[in-house]
C-alpha cells in the first residue's frame, strides 16, 4: 500500500493552528523525507493555497537562511503549526492538506498526493459562548521572534506587544467595569498592562498570588500596591510533596489533620499560615466570626483559580 493515507488532527486556538501528523506507511520508505502542508486559502490576498513554511531544508542553517515552502523543504516533524492566523481570520474556514514527501534530496522530491489528507477547520473567535481564550507568544528564543526583532533593532514596547498577542487589551478590557473580581495569579510583574489596569480598578475582591516559601519576593511589590487599592491579596503555595497535599485544601482544617509524615520547612510554614488564614478570614467575615466564637464552624473559603468579574 504505497499510498496508505496520512493521519492528521488539528488543534485550534484563535491565533494558531497546531497540526499533529503521522504516516504509518512511512516506515516502509527509507526515502521518506517529511511532509508538505498546503493551506487553503493561502497567505496573501487572492492566493488560492500556499504551503506552510519550514526553515530546515537540505543545507546547514546560516545567517542568510530564510523559511522555505514545505513542498521544497519538507517538514521533518510530526507536530507543526500555522501561526500566520490574523485577527480577521477568526471565524473563517481553512483547509490543511498534509502530503508525505519521498525523495533523495532537493532535486528529487516526490509529493505523494495519493496519500494526502485534508483537514478542514474553522478558526474560533476569542470569545465563544461567553468564554474567552487567549494565548500569548512566550518564547523569546523562537525563530519568529529573532526574525521580527533583530538584536540591533530591538523595540522593547513593540516586542512586548508582539509577545502578549492581544493580552495587553484582553486583561484591561476584562477588568473594566467589573464590580468585584476573584482571581489567581502566578507571577504578577507586568507594569505595561495588567498592573495599571488593576490599580485603576474600582471593584473590590481578592486575588491569590503564588508564593514559594521561604522568601518568595516576585510578587511583593505588586501585592503592596494592590493592598493599598483595597484588594485583598492572599499567598498560596503547593506543599506537602510526600502526601501530594495542596495548601488550599487545608484552609480551615485543624492542623492535626495535615499529613503528619511531612515535616519539611515548607509544610511547617504552610500549616502555620493556614491557621493564620483561617483566623484572618473570621475577622473579615462577620457571620464566620460569630460562628467561630460559638464553635459552630471553622471553615474558610477556598480560592477560585480563575479570574472572573
Amino acid at each position: 500500500m504505497a499510498n496508505a493515507q496520512v493521519k492528521a488532527r488539528a488543534y485550534l486556538s484563535p491565533t494558531l493552528v497546531l497540526l499533529a501528523l503521522d504516516w504509518p506507511e512511512g516506515k516502509s520508505h527509507p526515502d521518506f523525507l517529511g511532509f508538505a502542508i498546503r493551506r487553503a486559502p493561502g497567505f496573501s490576498k487572492g492566493e488560492k493555497h500556499g504551503y506552510l513554511f519550514n526553515k530546515i531544508d537540505f543545507v546547514p542553517l546560516g545567517p542568510a537562511s530564510h523559511p522555505m515552502p514545505s513542498n521544497v523543504a519538507p517538514i521533518q516533524k510530526f507536530l507543526w503549526w500555522d501561526s500566520a492566523i490574523a485577527t480577521e481570520d477568526r471565524g473563517k474556514a481553512f483547509a490543511y492538506t498534509v502530503v508525505p514527501v519521498l525523495g533523495t534530496g532537493p532535486n528529487d522530491l516526490k509529493l505523494q498526493e495519493g496519500a494526502a489528507l485534508t483537514v478542514p477547520v474553522t478558526i474560533p473567535r476569542i470569545v465563544t459562548d461567553g468564554i474567552g481564550t487567549y494565548f500569548n507568544r512566550a518564547v523569546v528564543s523562537s525563530q519568529a521572534f529573532s526574525r521580527e526583532f533583530p538584536k540591533d533593532k530591538m523595540d522593547i514596547d513593540r516586542a512586548m506587544a508582539w509577545l502578549a498577542n492581544g493580552l495587553g487589551d484582553a486583561v484591561p478590557g476584562f477588568l473594566k467595569g467589573a464590580a468585584t473580581i476573584e482571581g489567581a495569579i502566578y507571577h504578577l510583574t507586568d507594569n505595561e498592562w495588567v498592573m495599571p489596569a488593576l490599580k485603576k480598578l474600582s471593584a473590590k475582591g481578592s486575588l491569590v498570588c503564588a508564593f514559594k516559601p521561604p522568601g518568595e519576593t516576585v510578587n511583593t511589590t505588586a501585592e503592596k500596591l494592590l493592598k493599598k487599592s483595597g484588594l485583598h491579596v492572599d499567598e498560596r503555595s503547593k506543599t506537602c510533596a510526600k502526601g501530594q497535599q495542596n495548601y488550599d485544601r487545608h484552609i480551615g482544617e485543624p492542623s492535626e489533620q495535615w499529613h503528619q509524615a511531612c515535616n519539611n520547612n515548607e509544610c511547617r510554614a504552610a500549616r502555620k499560615r493556614a491557621e493564620g488564614d483561617r483566623l484572618a478570614f473570621h475577622t473579615r467575615n462577620p457571620v464566620a466570626r460569630k460562628q467561630h466564637k460559638t464553635g459552630a464552624s471553622n471553615q474558610a473559603p477556598r480560592a477560585d483559580f480563575l479570574l472572573r468579574p
